[in-house]
This record gives C-alpha cells, structure tokens and sequence, in this order.
C-alpha cells in the first residue's frame, strides 16, 4: 500500500473530496422492570480524498461509549490487525475503513480495511456470507446486518457484459458475539451448543486468530444486468462465521471456526413499483455441532439456504418489504442429534410510511421464526427535528418459549430512544 499511495500523491496532490460525522447516543429500558438495559453513545467518522481522476482513498473510524449491562461486545474474534485502537470495559476505538482505491478502463483496484457485501435481501443472510458480522445486539440494530470491515484486496472488472468481483480478506476476523453477561448472551440450547436452559455454561476459550493467510477468505462474483434486473453467481472459501464448540480437556469449550465452501447465486428483477429478489447458497462441508452419548463433537453436512423477498413502493411515502428465508441442514448418518433444529424457516415483514415530506417515518417490523411462532416485533417513529438532529423512539418486543431462537430474549424487550446527530 505505500507504493500505491506514493503513485496516487505523484499524480496529483490530494483533495478532501467529502466528509461526514454522526454522533448516536441510545438508549433503553425493559418493558418488565424498568431497568436500563442499553446506554450507548456512538461517535463516526468517514473523510475520502481524491488523487487527480483515478485514485481516492477513505478513512473511517468508531469511538464507542457503553454501561456495564449493555456491552461492547468481544475483540477475541478479531484478528490482531483488525482490534480497536483504545478498548477498555467502557469504551472502544475502531478503524472501520482505511482504504486506497485505483478505478480506470472498467477496473476497480480497492486495497485496505473495507467491506464485501454480497447479496440482494436485507437481513437474510443466504449468500452474504464473506463479511462476518456484529452479533452483540441480536438482530436488534438499526441497519442488518452490521458487517465488520477487515484487510484485504478488492478487484472488479468488467468483462462479459457484466462485472468479476474478486476479494481475498487476508485478516481472519469471524464476528463479534456478546461477552458472558451483557444484555444479549446467548441463552436457548440451541445457541449454546445443546447445553440445558438451567445449566451453567463453562468458561468459553476462542482458537487462536491471526494465521493469515492460511486462514484468508477468498470470494469470486460475476454480475450482469438484464432486461429489467440483474443476476450474480459466486462462490467463496474461508472460516466459517458461526462458531462451533469443541470441550477441551481443561473442563472449558473453545469456540472454533472451520473453513467452509459456499456457492451462490441471486437474481432481482422490477415490474412496475415491484421489486422481487431471491437468493440460493449452498455450503457442502457445513460444520455443525452434534450431541450424543459421545458428547458434544462436530460434524461436517451439506447446508442449503434460500430466501425470496418483494418491495413493493405505494404512493404519499408508504414502502413494504417481506421476506422469506430456508435455511436446512442434511440429515447425515450420525446417531447423535444436531444442536439447533434441522430447518429453520425465517420472515420479516416492514413497513414504513414517510409523512410531512419525509419529516417523520413511522415503521413497524416483525422478524421471527415461522415453525416456532416467536420474534421481535419493533414500532418506531423517527422525526427530523432539523438538517442535523433526527430523534428516534420505539419498543422492541421479543416473544416466544426461553428455548427458542427469538424467545430465549423475551426478558429482553425495551423501549429505546436515539438521538442522531449528522453533520
């Protein structure tokens, strides 16, 4: 990279070409007892600079403040090149971009700390599977899912009436989970590798990170518009981004994350204020972990996801989204059983409405499990108090039984509220 960024300063001096600063501060309580259970205040900021017609680079970081309860998350996950600058129980400070990019002739070079995102649905994550993603919060964020940047090599070039998206992430960051005790640690069975609602669970380890590039992530996409919409196929390489667990003999359980294969493909297409998606991914070397009279081991099935989704935009503001997604695991030969169920079938429906020229925005979501019946259902209202201020307020309300993938947070539900500050 300074080879780069010395050819970018030869050819021409650098220009601040935009700028933008947000400062969130959130808030809430649960609906149960009243007492605060998120307290976050979140300052970002992103520069990018241009280098005469070809070059530009873009910098960005994160400065997080939280209480005990609410949590910042784990850093075990990360990779030593990709852990904040400043991390502490109550206060992280993270590079989430630093990138020097060469676009010329149809061929974009992006060299740095970025993000991959492939992948048409929102929140379904069928094949956007090569960024892992910040699990603290649940799928209670403002926007799904919340990928985490990570260093690598980035080339798209045209060709074949369509764009190649090559990228290598050369750091083996895999998520970010929530520490033993924050808000949102995992408490259903089948989130903590089979293990009883009422039973104490070991001391967790994480495998060593850091063994790049044995341990990179590869991917390769090609694109292609058509008459009314467009098509992708892709397949990448690299660890997983769900942990599985392994006891060791030391009484603890460490979290690993082997490699796995994914092939994919998407398609979208609009007719009229109709947009339709879908998504198809298949892993053939899922790891899995199973339970039985041997203990807990891990296995290997082939894993096949799929989701179809519709945005449908009306008239005065008013926008509908709805979502499904399959996500089934092959029953193999072993005796012992899986520790999450064998298919999961997933919906989400939102709607927004937009009133006073887009002054306030009301939205309602619901997000659950369509076998179990539990989900989180989340009323909002956002209201632009000027150009700079948005104030934002709403009720997150999980329901279902403790050993479900949604119910095991209903203790959880709060009311939050978020005042926003772009400038």
């Amino acid at each position: 990279m300074p080879l780069l960024l010395a050819a970018a300063l030869a050819e021409a001096a650098p220009r601040l070409e935009s700028q933008r600063h947000q400062l969130a501060l959130w808030s809430a309580v649960r609906t149960d007892d009243g007492e605060v259970s998120l307290a976050r205040l979140s300052a970002s900021s992103e520069w990018r600079w241009r280098f005469g017609d070809r070059w530009q680079a873009e910098l960005g970081a994160r400065l997080e403040l939280a209480d005990d309860d609410t949590g910042l998350g784990t850093v075990r996950t990360f990779a030593p090149a990709s852990r904040p600058l400043i991390d502490s129980e109550h206060a992280r400070l993270e590079i989430d971009a630093a990138t020097l990019s060469r676009q010329h002739a149809g061929q974009q070079i992006v060299l740095g700390k970025q993000v991959v995102a492939w992948g048409v649905l929102d929140g379904l994550r069928v094949t956007d599977r090569f960024a892992p993603v910040r699990l603290r919060d649940f799928v209670l964020t403002e926007v799904r899912p919340e990928r985490i940047s990570r260093w690598g090599v980035r080339v798209r070039q045209r060709a074949l009436d369509g764009w190649f998206d090559f990228a290598v992430a050369l750091d083996d960051t895999v998520d970010q989970l929530p520490n033993p005790g924050d808000t949102f640690s995992p408490l259903a069975p089948r989130s903590r590798a089979g293990l009883p609602l009422d039973a104490v669970a070991p001391p967790l380890v994480v495998a060593d990170r850091g063994h790049a590039p044995s341990d990179a992530t590869i991917g390769l996409r090609f694109s292609r518009g058509l008459a009314a919409g467009s098509f992708s196929v892709l397949v990448l390489d690299g660890p997983d981004t769900e942990p599985r667990f392994t006891p060791q003999p030391d009484g603890t359980v460490r979290l690993d994350y082997p490699r796995r294969s994914l092939f994919g493909a998407t398609f979208e297409a609009s007719a009229g204020a109709f947009v339709w998606r879908a998504e198809l991914a298949h892993i053939p070397d899922q790891p899995v972990n199973r339970s039985g009279s041997a203990g807990l081991l891990i296995d290997r099935e082939a894993r096949t996801l799929a989701g179809i989704g519709l945005d449908w935009r009306g008239e005065d503001g008013l926008f509908v989204n709805a979502q499904f997604g399959i996500d089934h695991l092959k029953e193999g030969a072993s005796d012992a059983a899986l520790v999450r169920p064998q298919t999961d079938w997933i919906g989400t429906v939102r709607v927004q409405k937009s009133l006073l020229q887009d002054t306030i925005i009301l939205r309602a979501e619901w997000i659950g499990s369509l076998a179990d019946g539990d989900g989180a259902f989340r009323p909002s209202v956002e209201w632009a108090l000027n150009d700079t201020l948005r104030l934002g307020a709403g009720i997150d309300w999980l329901h279902g039984q403790p050993d479900e993938l949604f119910g095991q947070f209903r203790d959880q539900s709060r009311a939050w509220l978020r005042l926003t500050a772009s400038f």
